[in-house]
């Protein structure tokens, strides 16, 4: 397969920001795609090679892959930098001086998906000494076999910068329209057996997608399946062609071993909503302020350990992983729980910025060093001889809230009443490993009495449960609620928001990045959406570490999903990367932020005021898993309720 055939489909997906015109692209593109390269369409088109939990790196150096494209292009390398802040883009920079390569060039094979993939997993392989000349043949090589577009779009990928806005949502809609036999579409747009086909097969894509974390293993396992009924089954009926895909899909279960993406909580303010919410009886355990981690322990005795991010934390909390095996008392288990730090001599409980420490960042902010001659396909030798440093410092003790998988029987659709019993009777209590506090209520003040208790034992809060409820992988359920003790005058919560541009800072300031955009992600409609400019909160060297960190992260353009209102433009745009919690005096009404524009009133949308940075970098969280408009807006409205007015920026 021609990777130029890759290459004109992102220029379309350039075009627009429409997310049925995007998802109608790649339908078109997977119709055109040979089986056994499902995967690698799939990864390349989301700017990887691989899915996120194998924790494989693309991303090369801007000043080598400068070198590269000078050398492809018998230019000086200042000459691809000028053209780069010309066009604003250094894969816009390569196609440009490409282009003028000497007429004997053209007449090369074509560049295909196949020899890309393999090229670009060579790079990532490639480590030790002498690594960084080895990368740079490979890509010059690359370079020298590409046509000038197709150069534009291996550039952004190699530096991680497609930003196609090619979303798992997208990709799933394209794949429920083809194995239903339809088109993109919207719901309003189908007759009903059409919307109940294509409701049930987005529902199967979507549920292995969440317990696989693989999307490219997904859209594998259902094109292959119709392609290998459509041969068996010849003059079947469309609907049997698609129960058949359905049926492989189905199979892709949890598996040890493998994340699955993590089930989130909604928010609600008060005891007495939250009753009423659950039913009449709630659940509750402490909300502990340390890292949410998704464990792994197989009956060979490994344990690993992912993120909520589906980031490999194993090498960085060995101690952890060696924790939770001992306290095991089964063969398999996937389990949830929240990583603490302690104090080692009291025991007690420390802030989340003792346990970021662990993971090789100071105050939660600095960049773990580069470990790049280390790092094969998620090996991170570097970053355990740093985590194994901290460990005497800095103790962990595991609070397990949530069994998943348990001696071969998945446990995601059991009630959480049974789940609890079953994690208790599979884990002993240990002086490392604990099981969430927890007790039931079945009215407010019961809720607000645990909630005492929760802080005064240095938790930042509850979490209630339904007793009924089943695990919803990578869902936003009202069978959680979180509810926090973060009331900051009219915002009973923090918020989780991503960083999308910044501001250059001025006077003492100057040299940093002194203020910073943050935005929210709005999942139904597949865009950021800002929220506010927040400057506070920040000491000098948290100013400086972010602006080391960030700018590798700039960009010349707004994020392609970034919606926006605004007047004042940042200095620098930025890669949609990092998420900040910030805590502000109340939600207002904004003529200038995007956030829930229209939603609340036709000309408006909402924004925080008197932000706040809380000192607390999201790093469990990716630019997806912010604060949503849907939040802010019942934050807004129940701050409404109690004052009994609308306030305007």
């Amino acid at each position: 397969m021609e990777y130029g055939l890759l290459a004109e489909t992102y220029a379309r997906a350039e075009a627009t920001a429409k997310r049925l015109e995007l998802a109608d692209l790649v339908k078109g593109l997977l119709e055109e795609t040979p089986v056994d390269l499902v995967r690698p369409v799939i990864y390349l088109s989301q700017g990887r090679i691989a899915p996120d939990f194998q924790g494989i790196e693309l991303g090369l150096s801007e000043k080598l892959t400068i070198g590269a494209i000078a050398g492809v292009a018998g230019v000086q390398e200042k000459e691809v930098v000028t053209k780069r802040n010309e066009l604003g883009d250094l894969g816009s920079a390569a196609e440009r001086l490409l282009s003028k390569k000497s007429q004997a060039t053209l007449f090369r094979s074509p560049l295909t998906v196949e020899s890309v993939f393999a090229k670009l997993q060579d790079i990532a392989r490639t480590a030790g000494t002498g690594s960084q000349d080895k990368k740079l043949k490979i890509l010059r090589l690359m370079l020298s076999e590409s046509e000038p577009y197709e150069a534009k779009y291996l550039v952004r990928t190699v530096m991680g910068k497609l930003r196609l806005g090619i979303q798992d949502a997208t990709v799933l809609d394209a794949l429920a329209a083809m194995i239903t036999y339809g088109k993109v579409e919207t719901v309003t747009e189908m007759d009903e057996e059409t919307r109940r086909r294509r409701e049930e097969a987005k529902a199967a894509l979507e549920y292995a997608n969440d317990v696989s974390s693989d999307l490219g293993l997904v859209a594998e396992t259902a094109l292959k399946a119709i392609k290998e009924a459509e041969r068996r089954l010849s003059g079947e009926t469309e609907e049997a062609l698609t129960g058949k895909a359905l049926e492989a899909v189905k199979q892709i279960r949890l598996t040890v071993g493998v994340p699955l993406r993590a089930m989130l909580a909604e928010r609600l303010s008060s005891a007495e909503e939250i009753v009423d919410k659950l039913g009449g009886k709630a659940a509750l355990e402490y909300k502990y302020d340390g890292l949410r981690i998704q464990a792994h322990l197989d009956d060979k005795g490994t344990v690993k350990l992912f993120s909520r991010r589906l980031e490999d934390l194993t090498p960085q909390f060995p101690d952890v992983a060696e924790a939770l095996r001992g306290a095991f008392e089964g063969k398999e288990a996937v389990v949830e729980g929240e990583a603490v730090a302690v104090d080692a001599e009291s025991g007690r409980m420390l802030p989340f910025q003792a346990v970021s420490q662990r993971r090789g960042r100071k105050y939660g902010i600095t960049e773990r060093a580069e470990a790049s001659q280390s790092q094969v396909f998620g090996v991170q030798e570097g970053v355990a001889r740093r985590g194994a440093e901290k460990i005497t410092e800095i103790p962990i003790a595991t609070y397990l809230f949530d069994v998943l998988y348990l001696d071969g029987e998945e446990l995601i659709r059991t009630p959480y009443e049974e789940r609890r019993k079953r994690l208790a009777a599979a884990f002993d209590e240990t002086a490392r490993v604990k099981h969430a506090r927890l007790e039931v209520v079945e009215d407010p003040a019961a809720l607000e009495s645990f909630m005492q208790d929760a802080l005064a034992h240095g938790a930042e809060g509850i979490m209630a449960k339904s007793l009924s409820g089943v695990y919803k992988a990578g869902n936003r359920e009202w069978q959680w609620i979180k509810y926090k003790a973060d009331y900051v005058e009219g915002i009973a919560d923090t918020l989780d928001l991503v960083v999308v541009g910044a501001f250059h800072g001025q006077g003492r300031r100057k040299g940093w990045y002194g203020a910073f955009l943050l935005a929210s992600w709005n999942p139904d409609d597949a865009r950021f959406e800002t929220v506010c400019r927040v400057a506070t909160g920040f000491d000098d060297q948290q100013l400086q570490e972010l602006r080391e960190r960030l700018e590798p992260k700039a960009i010349d353009v707004p994020p392609k999903d970034l919606f926006l209102k605004l007047v004042e433009k940042p200095d620098v745009w930025l890669e949609p990367e990092l998420v900040m919690e910030v805590s502000g005096a109340e939600i207002t009404l904004s003529p200038v932020h995007s956030c829930a524009w229209g939603m609340v009133r036709p000309d408006a949308g909402l924004a925080v005021r008197f932000p706040r940075f809380t000192d607390r970098l999201r790093e469990d969280k990716g630019p997806t898993d912010t604060t949503t408009p849907d939040e802010i807006v019942a934050l807004y409205q129940r701050q409404v309720k109690v004052t009994g007015q609308a306030t305007a920026e």
